[in-house]
């Protein structure tokens, strides 16, 4: 079950006993090239994230006050199931429904990138997205799989696909 508080670390790397409420319950987490950590989540068909710096504290400089949200799922019964930052800060978050969403370094919707800020990834019904990240030139990849019917434990009993999304 996903929790609903980042707790805050002082520079030892201990916890600081104050922690910060996000309003609405983590999912995934990816720290950035320069160390700050972004966490997100979708809850009433908004994605909502929290960028914080390495202390824990909030990033201020990010979104608003140091949290953005924005008007998008893919799907009323998507989770988030993976996010990654792009090396100039851009976000990629993978939903479970294979569909995968490019939001700006300041968690807005990058509008200019598939179709309106996210792209589907063919991938039959059923398959369910594991994880997205980026190759050279920040090529997003997602992955995910699903099991097939058959004899459960065997390696006829899964599919897994990997693709790749245009920049």
């Amino acid at each position: 079950n996903p929790g609903v508080i980042v707790q805050k670390f002082t520079s030892a790397g201990k916890p600081d006993g104050n922690p910060t409420p996000l309003n609405v319950p983590v999912q995934r987490w990816a720290v950035a090239p320069d160390g700050k950590i972004v966490v997100v989540a979708v809850a009433g068909g908004m994605t909502t994230f929290a960028k914080l710096l390495k202390t824990g504290a909030l990033d201020t400089t990010f979104g608003n006050g140091g949290k953005a949200t924005a008007a998008f799922t893919p799907s009323a019964a998507a989770d988030i199931a993976a996010v990654t930052v792009l090396s100039d800060g851009r976000l990629i978050v993978g939903y479970s429904d294979f569909t995968v969403g490019r939001f700006s370094n300041m968690g807005v919707l990058d509008t200019a990138w598939g179709t309106n800020g996210f792209s589907v990834s063919g991938v039959p019904a059923g398959v369910s997205l594991t994880a997205v990240g980026a190759q050279a030139g920040d090529k997003v990849i997602a992955i995910g799989g699903r099991a097939k019917s058959g004899t459960a434990g065997t390696d006829a009993d899964i599919a897994m696909y990997a693709v790749r999304f245009q920049n």
